[in-house]
């Protein structure tokens, strides 16, 4: 196992980079301030086609490294000196189990020396009592032989007895004395003369019989009696093989009981107890073994932690800059989108302020040339489209402007109507001043009808439009001074923008508009002789 100094060191290094990974400038906050983009380098995001959508599909696919905490080091230095500490007392053990081992390694000589007298003698003996076994075995083998054997011959004698009529040779004698006296006094035929031959041949040979079954009937009765005499003689065999055999049990039965402990005196058996030492000691080696592998694996682990910590915390400071830099992107990306939007909007400002300064020029136009009507007395209901439709029958209508009010977006009483010639608007001047129109007016309302008086910005345009007349024709004139006088035109049209107001809506406070010309006070039907049109 690593001694503990050289643990330290390991942590203390390990503790000493990890700080340097965390919190050293000069490490994560110098490497985020060298990976911060410079905005005067950055190119415009939309310029290299950098998308906003882009740039949130990369934040939500970056992942942040999952959590490691910190090792604690005085828990894992507070689990190796526990370890230590019962290895120690593991050693103290130890040295104890060595010294009762030797003391009953020195009572085990005599005790082995007993113990091998009686398993001498019982080696003889049981030798003995196999040689008894084999004897008692060899008899019975040699029983059943003659046993069976025998068997077999009387079988063979009763099979004689049944054939034979008579085991009498007395009697076989007389009645072969009879058959001749038959055969020598009656007159018989000679078929029966024939069978009585036969009959005395017969009883002839049953003589010889007999004496063959005599002598086979002996021999079976000796061999009962010499299988009587193995018997007696196998039951001595069996009665020794018995005294033997208790005799063999006592001897191990006497072993066992100093194998146990039992014929000892002090009741303990020294080469079991070695033995049972000897396991004590291999348990308490194994447990010492086994602290010093939990020791080892302990330090692992902890430099494991450590390692997963510090590598933790490189891939989050990593993953920081990451997402400072992605940050910034998305930033530079709204920057850019917000750009592109103030930029489109102000080319539909300058696009609709051309529109504007075109209409401002042809309204001009009309008023100069007494094209346009002023048309009070309205309702505040009435709309452009109202005055359109109403006004296309006596003439070509090229413009309809309703003055409206801000908050209410109602009409305010009067507008102005623009035809395409001097006489439409003259004649409807005529047809429709002071006359009741209850589509355009309110109820019992008259329309007051006149030609749209110049305002101050209509002297200006006039004037301005009048010198650019007169420097055309000294243009076709002289063409030396054709350029100057394009440049002065240029200069004048600068000057009657810059006094042109940037928008027709009303100014909230004052409630004028600049462009029409006009004030809240000639809102109202009856104010309309005092207003000017734009």
């Amino acid at each position: 196992a690593p001694s503990l100094p050289a643990c330290r060191r390991g942590m203390a290094a390990g503790s000493a980079s990890a700080s340097a990974d965390i919190s050293s400038p000069s490490s994560t906050q110098k490497g985020q301030r060298n990976h911060m983009p410079n905005p005067k380098n950055q190119q415009n995001p939309t310029a290299n086609g950098a998308d906003h959508s882009m740039v949130e599909e990369e934040v939500a696919d970056l992942q942040p490294p999952s959590p490691v905490p910190e090792p604690d080091e005085a828990e894992h230095l507070e689990a190796v000196k526990a370890f230590r500490e019962s290895n120690e007392a593991k050693e103290k053990i130890l040295l104890q189990l060595d010294e009762e081992i030797e003391q009953y390694k020195a009572k085990r000589g005599a005790f082995n020396a007993e113990i091998n007298e009686v398993r001498n003698e019982l080696k003889s003996h049981r030798e003995v009592l196999r040689e008894v076994a084999k004897e008692r075995e060899k008899l019975m083998e040699e029983v059943k032989k003659l046993q069976d054997r025998n068997k077999l011959n009387e079988a063979r004698v009763q099979k004689m007895r049944k054939e034979l009529r008579s085991v009498d040779v007395m009697e076989i004698d007389q009645m072969i004395a009879d058959l001749n006296t038959k055969l020598e006094t009656n007159t018989n035929d000679l078929k029966t003369e024939k069978e009585i031959i036969r009959e005395i041949k017969k009883l002839t040979g049953d003589k010889e019989r007999i004496k063959e079954w005599k002598t086979e009937r002996d021999a079976v009765a000796e061999k009962k009696k010499e299988i009587d005499d193995l018997y007696s003689l196998r039951k001595s065999k069996t009665e020794n093989f018995n005294a033997l055999r208790e005799k063999e049990k006592e001897l191990v039965s006497r072993l066992e009981s100093l194998r146990s402990g039992d014929g000892v005196p002090d009741g303990v058996n020294p080469s079991q107890k070695v033995t049972d030492l000897l396991g004590e000691k291999a348990k308490v080696i194994e447990e010492i073994k086994a602290n010093r592998q939990s020791i080892n694996n302990a330090h692992v682990a902890y430099k494991i932690k450590m390692a997963e910590y510090r590598e933790y915390k490189r891939a989050l400071a990593s993953y920081e800059r990451k997402v400072e830099k992605v940050e910034y992107r998305k930033r530079q990306a709204e920057r850019a989108a917000k750009a592109e939007k103030l930029k489109e909007e102000r080319k539909q400002r300058a696009q609709q302020k051309q529109e504007e300064r075109k209409l401002m020029d042809k309204r001009m136009a009309a008023i100069a040339a007494g094209c346009q009507l002023f048309v009070g007395g309205l309702a505040i209901r009435c709309t452009e489209e109202d005055l359109s439709s109403y006004f296309k029958d006596f003439g070509t209508i090229t413009d309809v402007y309703l003055v409206r009010d801000n908050d209410t977006k109602l009409s305010r009483g009067f507008g102005f109507v623009t035809f395409s010639d001097k006489d439409s608007a003259h004649a409807t001047l005529k047809s429709l001043n002071g006359k009741e129109n209850k589509s355009l007016c309110p109820l019992h309302g008259k329309l007051s009808i006149r030609f749209a008086e110049k305002s101050k910005t209509q002297i200006e345009w006039e004037k301005q439009r009048a010198g650019q007349s007169k420097k055309a024709s000294a243009a076709k004139q002289s063409p030396a001074a054709s350029s100057d006088a394009v440049e002065g035109d240029q200069d004048d049209e600068k000057d009657v923008e810059e006094a042109q107001p940037a928008s027709n809506d009303l100014d909230e406070e004052t409630g004028t508009d600049d462009q029409n010309g006009y004030s809240e006070d000639t809102a109202s039907p009856g104010a309309c002789d005092a207003m000017c049109c734009y």
